[in-house]
């Protein structure tokens, strides 16, 4: 196999039938060729006027190539500047414009920018087939049959002759800015003469069937025809749909949609004078800038002397080791002698029973020693929750796909997940199961209810989940209302995608013990799920973690599946298993945030003063309940209330069984799309009464003494404090004005703006974390251990700056050990957002019982005496110089929250009306974080909150089809922000002069809160496509279901054939 980069096995293997599991094939045999002189030269031919460029040539040298052409040739700068979307600078770097195209034409659908591009272009290529050497077109060389196995040598491109009468547009339009494949991508190429007759027109486009099309009756259809004529145009538009794939028909709407607006587009560009200079935006794309921001903190940091380190924005005391790559996680501990890996078998099917497992071709690999299945379990076969198999048994229910079927083991992971692939399974239907009575899988809400999976409901866990305190007289009460409205939203799930994905390792110890080192939010649920599978106690399993590589909620629960699956292998070999998920792996298994539908139904009065609200949330849970997957149905409903006050309300969530994986939860699990339906309330009486959506919003504002609809006063509610304090900062009635004029002056880019608040309830009393403390004697250097999980959110930091304060110390003294159950037990899971306060609260108390201890020995030593002084001579009297609590704070009477955090965002967006892209131009955000436990921790929170929140809402999505398979198993479908996702300007404010009785050291929590602000960024959205309806007459009120991705922005900013007019 002749390859340049070989990027392409990062591709081919989402297109490659025969790949299982979406892991590359590679041939034996590799061949490089990027080091052959003939094929790295990119040379002028004067004979041909053209740029001759080798079929080693990287993309990146090819970009520099045509861009230092294109002072000569703007054609070329087009190009270029077109080939810059293809993935990524490192990709671009290595991946060569031949493998490109030699992907393409293996896999037809690739929908290949660079393809589009050239033959749009007029490119054409040299290729050696069999000794014969060719010039040919683009399509030409796309025709040879893959028996031929054509070799390109070099590309060739024309050198056309600057001229006003020539034009050549690019387009493409993808998930995502940067990295993602495209929707639709086009080339374009039409010259006019002097009249503005169209003489040549060649259009190219991709994305819209299986392969990449020219436009052959669109051509015609231009050809001797005035470009500046409106009935070219008209007549072009009939054509391009006349030029569509026949198998495509009825066309994908949005699709079709994009279509027309690339070649609207290009037609906006060729005719040389437009009938308005609003449609002169139309032609360009997006500006986007450099992102930039400012992080402002409390000048005077609240008691900054006294209670240093506490208060200080220091960087995470591992940030170094993280930079360089030192810091090590589990798959990064080097191998024992001995260790095996494993790789997990997965199911292939839905609503089936397991028949047989044949593991003859996969045990015939050289270097599998086994294959291990549910046979080979001592103990309890599950995961944890006790609902959910870890291996199906053998006639076991099949659920959904991606079920673990088994373990293959062996002496290397790529062999283990080699073998994996080979294991084939046998299934029956699913039948005479009273639950399950539909022939295709359930991969929807709208599905489930329709089926009628509702979890059963007992008196432990009913369905629907109640909201404490609901009103059950609500439906009168919105009956007598003045006004009143329903609405229903659809929100889709997300999934993790932490950088380190479920890894785990087992290591067998002497007498029936085992060391489990593993990637994990929750060391005692792991510990448990181990001893229950392998039958031992509980004291003979010790979990260990140093680290994570992200968690988000997806480390929970299903980290379970690797530990409990490398424990089995473990025990029955005796030897040390490593089990460490690929991406595609990870999103087969572990499911993510559930995917649900909001109802709302309310009652108002004609100030816009909410009086009666009653929401429902429908839940997709995946194939099994319980655990953290109801958690996310209760956290909805309690948080459903969002920053407003109601007098009567009611919230409730149904939980349905769906043939997809287990959810699990996802940062502020269940919140952002209830908070969210709450604001959309909001905003459609806002629409209704014609009135601005702040009038309502803080009309219905909660305030201090207000009580929630559970009962709970409120107290210290700084809500109102941050609203005028970031009205003022982010300057928001000048920025409103400036809007409302540039959308007056463009009819195809406008810009919304748009103020959220949030209100977000914590509750840190009743949680269990042990911490340890311990001094050591000779130097006096202080070690401390914590129940906690270190998973990127800095609490190793914050639990040293607490041991450094209480014992007056710099912070250079303290030292974190990784957790182990077995030096601190019982510890609740991490996540909540209240970890890293109630980890503190445990160091504090530790550090007090040794300050105890140590102020009798300071009673005897001079005034200046020094830490080391002081910690030798306890020693020598014999001063026990470690500690260990687990502070039992008792939760308030009445009240379901210690506290609440409140925060506002002001964002502003720009939008292509006419391709549903869009530009956050800026976000700012105002945060009563109380006094702040580390600043510069807090605000990297904040922002890492608010962009994975963009991902939720704007981008990731995640589709099955109809055999319920995962369409978005990998990054190739499944996009989450990148850099040019971000907002171009983002600032974060931290309110000043707040404090918080109810919190550690007066800070409040930043985890998930922040997550609410990118509610700002939805309702800035909207905003703009109202202002692009509005003035195209489209007057009715409209739901954008979430994810807002492209094609339900376009779809709504409803664009009609008729108004495309130059």
């Amino acid at each position: 196999m002749v390859v340049g980069g070989l990027t392409s096995r990062g591709v081919s293997k989402y297109f490659n039938q025969t790949a299982p599991y979406n892991r590359p094939v590679l041939s034996s045999v590799l061949v490089d060729i990027t080091s052959i002189p003939a094929l790295t030269a990119i040379v002028p031919v004067s004979d041909t006027n053209c740029l001759s460029v080798g079929a080693a040539v990287s993309l990146t040298a090819l970009l520099a190539a045509l861009r230092q052409t294109a002072s000569d040739n703007p054609y070329l700068e087009t190009l270029a500047h077109h080939i810059s979307k293809v993935a990524n600078h490192q990709v671009r770097n290595a991946a060569t414009w031949a493998g490109n195209l030699s992907l393409a034409r293996a896999f037809p659908s690739f929908p290949s920018d660079l393809v589009t591009g050239l033959w749009g272009y007029g490119a054409s290529v040299t290729v050696l087939v069999a000794s014969d050497s060719r010039a040919m077109s683009i399509d030409a060389f796309l025709a040879i049959p893959v028996t031929q196995n054509p070799l390109l040598v070099s590309l060739e491109l024309p050198l056309y002759p600057m001229s006003p009468l020539r034009t050549f547009k690019c387009h493409k339009v993808a998930q995502r800015k940067e990295n993602s494949h495209a929707h639709v991508n086009a080339a374009m190429m039409i010259v006019r003469n002097a009249q503005q007759v169209c003489t040549q027109a060649r259009i190219v486009l991709n994305g819209i069937g299986t392969q990449v099309i020219r436009c052959h009756l669109t051509e015609k259809a231009l050809i001797n025809q005035l470009v500046t004529d409106p009935l070219t145009l008209d007549a072009s538009l009939g054509a391009l749909h006349a030029d569509m794939p026949s198998q495509q028909q009825p066309l994908d709407p949005f699709k079709w949609a994009l279509v027309q607006s690339c070649w609207y587009k290009t037609m906006l560009e060729v005719v040389p004078t437009l009938s308005s200079s609003r449609l002169r935006s139309g032609k360009f794309e997006l500006p986007r800038h450099l992102s930039s921001g400012r992080q402002v903190i409390p000048s005077v940091l609240p008691d900054a002397d006294s209670t240093a380190p506490v208060g200080l924005g220091i960087p995470k005391l591992s940030s170094k080791l993280l930079a360089t790559g030192e810091a090590k996680y589990v798959a990064d501990v080097p191998p024992i002698p001995g260790m095996l890996y494993g790789a997990l078998v997965f199911s292939t099917q839905a609503l089936a029973n397991l028949v047989q497992l044949d593991t003859l071709r996969a045990r015939q690999v050289a270097g599998v020693v086994d294959v291990v299945t549910a046979a080979d379990i001592p103990g309890t076969n599950a995961i944890g929750d006790g609902l959910e198999p870890l291996f199906v048994p053998l006639q076991g229910q099949v659920l959904y796909v991606g079920m673990a079927l088994g373990l293959v083991l062996a002496t290397s992971a790529s062999v283990a997940q080699h073998a994996a692939g080979l294991v084939v399974a046998e299934y029956t239907p699913l039948q005479d199961d009273p639950f399950w009575t539909t022939d295709a899988p359930i991969t929807t809400v709208a599905m489930a209810r329709a089926a009628g999976t509702l979890v059963p409901s007992t008196p432990d866990q009913p369905n629907p989940i109640p909201m404490p305190g609901n009103d059950d007289h609500i439906d009168e009460k919105i009956a007598t209302a003045p006004r009143q409205l329903q609405g229903t939203v659809s929100f889709g799930s997300q999934r993790h995608f932490y950088m380190e994905p479920q890894a785990s390792t087992v290591y067998p110890d002497e007498d029936r013990c085992y060391r489990v080192e593993t990637s994990t939010q929750n060391p005692t649920g792991v510990q448990e799920a181990v001893a229950g599978v392998l039958g031992v106690s509980l004291h003979a399993v010790d979990v260990k973690m140093k680290r994570a590589g992200g968690g988000f909620g997806g480390k929970l629960t299903r980290c379970n599946v690797n530990a409990t699956a490398a424990a089995i292998a473990a025990h029955k070999h005796a030897v040390a298993v490593q089990v460490v998920n690929d991406r595609n792996t990870d999103f087969r298994n572990v499911a993510g945030r559930n995917a649900l539908v909001g109802e709302y139904h309310v009652g108002f009065d004609d100030d816009g003063r909410l009086l009666a609200l009653d929401l429902q949330f429908h839940f997709a849970m995946g194939a099994y309940s319980g655990g953290d997957n109801n958690g996310e149905c209760l956290m909805a409903i309690l948080w459903s209330d969002g920053a407003y006050h109601v007098s009567s309300f009611r919230s409730r969530g149904f939980m349905y069984l769906s043939n997809t994986p287990t959810c699990t939860s996802v940062r502020a699990p269940g919140v952002p799309s209830s908070v969210m339906l709450m604001e959309m309330v909001v905003e459609h009486i806002a629409h209704t009464l014609q009135l601005p959506l702040e009038w309502v919003q803080t009309r219905n504002f909660v305030r201090d003494h207000h009580k929630t609809p559970y009962g709970q006063e409120l107290k210290n509610v700084t809500l109102d404090r941050i609203w005028q304090g970031l009205h003022a900062s982010a300057d928001v009635a000048r920025r409103k004005e400036a809007a409302v004029y540039f959308n007056s002056q463009n009819k195809w880019k406008k810009r919304g703006l748009a103020v959220t608040p949030v209100k977000y309830g914590i509750a840190i009393s009743g949680l269990k974390y042990g911490a340890s403390v311990s001094i050591f004697h000779g130097d006096g250097t202080v070690l401390v251990t914590h129940g906690g999980c270190e998973i990127g959110q800095g609490i190793d930091t914050k639990a040293a700056q607490m041991a450094a304060f209480m014992l007056g110390i710099p912070l250079a003294k303290i030292k974190l050990q990784p957790t182990s159950t077995g030096l601190i037990p019982n510890s609740d899971a991490t996540g909540g957002s209240s970890t890293s306060e109630s980890i503190a609260r445990s160091v504090q108390a530790a550090c007090q019982t040794l300050i105890t201890r140590l102020s009798s020995v300071r009673t005897k030593l001079p005034k200046d005496a020094t830490w080391g002084q002081v910690v030798a001579a306890a020693h020598a009297d014999g001063v026990q110089l470690f500690a260990s609590e687990q502070p039992n704070v008792v939760p308030p009477p009445l009240q379901v929250f210690d506290y609440f955090v409140y925060a506002a965002a002001c964002s502003e967006v720009e939008v292509d009306i006419l391709t549903g892209e869009v530009n956050v131009l800026r976000t700012d955000i105002m945060y009563d974080c109380g006094k702040s436990f580390n600043p510069v921790i807090d605000i990297g929170q904040i922002e890492g909150a608010f962009v994975m929140a963009l991902g939720l809402f704007f981008q990731e999505s995640v589709e099955y089809d109809a055999a319920g398979r995962l369409l978005t198993s990998g990054t190739w479908e499944y996009k989450v922000p990148s850099h040019k996702d971000i907002p171009e300007v983002l600032n974060v404010t931290l309110l000043d002069k707040s404090d918080n009785p109810r919190g550690v050291m007066s800070s409040k929590a930043v985890g998930e809160p922040p997550f609410q602000l990118v509610n700002s960024v939805y309702f800035a959205l909207k905003n703009a496509l109202q202002h692009s309806r509005l003035e195209r007459n489209v007057t009715e009120f409209f739901q954008l279901d979430m994810p807002a991705t492209v094609d339900r922005r376009l779809l709504a900013a409803k664009v009609q054939p008729a108004e495309l007019q130059l």
